[in-house]
């Protein structure tokens, strides 16, 4: 069985914690605090997923969506970082290949 494993290393200092919750394929394996980041790790089948970040951000929700594919018995690590400037997820998401 393939993996995914998603971390978001804790952003440091932000005045208000908000709410993230991350999706793979439109369930949620993640629904939390910002502040305190993410390190889930989850079965998958091999093969392309959507992976979705939502951060809840008053009054607005924003949304940043990848696409990751994962190949057969692999574990694959992919990092979201945040822009402060957008007030959102980056754009690219770094992933690589774990043991």
């Amino acid at each position: 069985m393939s993996r995914l494993r998603v971390v978001f290393p804790k952003p440091g200092f932000f005045l208000m914690d908000t709410r993230l919750r991350v999706l793979l394929d439109g369930t949620p394996i993640y629904d939390g605090g910002f502040k305190a980041g993410v390190d889930v790790q989850v079965e998958v089948q091999p093969g392309t997923h959507a992976l979705e970040a939502r951060i809840a951000i008053a009054p607005l929700e924003r949304t940043r969506s990848y696409s990751v594919t994962v190949a057969a018995d692999e574990l694959l690590i992919a990092e979201l970082s945040y822009s402060r400037f957008w007030g959102n997820f980056a754009k690219s998401l770094m992933t690589s290949r774990g043991g």
